[in-house]
């Protein structure tokens, strides 16, 4: 079974929350922690003193944006509350089937009623790389298909970008999530997070700037930057530009104003947001009593 939204399914009753800050260069939304990924072999094996959760139902869920990022949703049932999750591992069990392995653990030391516990979990499944198709994703023997529609690889910035030519070169900000054009002779600097100049020589100083995420632009001349909508105002010799990709916001602005740099800049400008990944993970547990 397989369902589609742009973010995943939030917590419940009695929710415990773990973070993980994972930053990957050549992408999102928050995500569930990914479980730890074993060694290829044909599947997980059952760690000593440990016993796979009885798992009752498992789902798919694909995140939006590229590369696709997949969410397990698991509803299963404990022998009882003394004896819970302690254990997840992702293994590949052959091309096309993704084995997770979720394991619990009794304590000895807490006196139990020994009443069964539904519950619920949300892990990240690495699926990072791979070519497109139908995969089967087995949870402690309970099963759930999704389907990529196209290789899940992240570009090379280097192959989305405008190449340079004579002392054109390029500037390329992974980091940030863009590349363009600019003479060979500018220097280039960032004075802080998300701020990037291009200074010529005795000439004008390009200054780009990350807005953050934004999905309007504000009011001004329409324009085009890189081949997006845009907005466009000029004053006391400073021209600036507004535009949005990928839901990122990039302010671009040129002081004083030079014509052919504007151009060459606005033209070349290229979001590479498809090969950078800034994802924040969390692991999501709900009990139900």
């Amino acid at each position: 079974m397989i369902k589609q939204r742009p973010y995943p399914m939030g917590g419940g009753l009695c929710t415990l929350l773990g973070l993980i800050v994972l930053l990957a260069a050549c992408g999102g939304d928050p995500a569930p922690t990914a479980a730890p990924t074993a060694e290829p072999g044909g599947g997980i094996e059952v760690p000593p003193a440990e016993d796979e959760a009885v798992i009752d139902q498992a789902e798919v869920v694909l995140l939006d944006g590229f590369p696709v990022e997949a969410n397990v949703e698991v509803r299963g049932t404990l022998p009882d509350a003394c004896m819970p999750i302690t254990q997840a591992a992702q293994a590949p069990i052959d091309a096309q089937t993704i084995g997770l392995g979720i394991f619990v653990t009794r304590d000895e030391t807490v006196a139990c009623t020994g009443e069964p516990l539904p519950f619920e979990e949300t892990y990240a499944l690495d699926i990072d790389g791979l070519p497109a198709g139908t995969y089967t994703v087995d949870v402690n023997g309970t099963l759930a298909t999704f389907t990529l529609e196209e290789d899940n690889v992240r570009p090379n910035p280097g192959a989305i970008c405008p190449q340079p030519s004579g002392s054109i070169v390029a500037a390329i900000n992974p980091e940030a999530g863009y590349c363009l054009l600019h003479p060979g002779e500018a220097v280039v600097s960032a004075p802080a997070p998300g701020l990037q100049r291009i200074a010529v020589p005795e000439g004008p100083t390009l200054t780009i700037t990350v807005l953050g995420p934004t999905d309007a632009l504000p009011t001004g001349e329409p324009a085009i930057i890189g081949g997006q909508d845009a907005v466009l105002s000029e004053e006391e010799g400073e021209r600036r530009a507004v535009a949005i990709y990928e839901g990122t916001g990039y302010a671009i602005a040129l002081a004083p104003v030079d014509a052919a740099l504007w151009d060459l800049v606005t033209a070349s400008f290229t979001s590479v947001r498809r090969c950078i990944s800034v994802v924040v993970r969390t692991r999501s547990v709900s009990y139900t009593h």
